[in-house]
């Protein structure tokens, strides 16, 4: 059982739950907004406060794709929709506006889709039904919720 952390220091831990202990530490380009891994746990999404998403072998360590996600100046979130292999990246754009951003982490050339939610200032809090293949999306003092079918 292995847990995956990232923190202010701009790194990634990898630790092995069952010995309460560190395996290998990682090192992102920022402080670290947000990890997930993908259906196999062979790589790990990592967003950072720079704005960096990153598909890294969490192995070795290597990046084997960077680009620059969603370009405000807010924090962001990142989902690894695992059984679509999918990457979902949440955060603002330069005008403020929410919005999520739907990668393929095999050609993260640019994204698949992008889609602004709204002109809110909160940061969304996000959750994906793997089962459903629904996004969920709302916003800190929000009285909407907002749901996408990733297919």
């Amino acid at each position: 059982n292995v847990l995956a952390t990232g923190s202010a220091d701009s790194t990634v831990c990898l630790w092995d739950v069952a010995q309460e202990a560190p395996k290998a530490t990682l090192t992102a380009t920022d402080q670290v907004l947000g990890v997930d891994w993908n259906l196999d746990g062979s790589q790990l999404a990592i967003l950072t406060k720079d704005k960096q998403l990153a598909v890294v072998d969490s192995r070795s360590g290597v990046a084997a794709a960077t680009v620059d996600a969603n370009p405000g100046p807010k924090a962001q979130r990142v989902t690894w929709a695992k059984r679509r292999n999918l990457l979902l990246s949440c955060g603002f754009s330069k005008t403020q506006a929410r919005q999520i951003m739907l990668w393929d982490p095999r050609n993260m050339g640019t994204p698949l889709t992008v889609h602004h939610v709204d002109q809110q200032s909160t940061m969304m809090m996000t959750h994906l039904d793997e089962d459903t293949s629904t996004y969920w999306m709302s916003g800190k003092g929000d009285g909407t919720i907002r749901i996408f079918d990733i297919s």
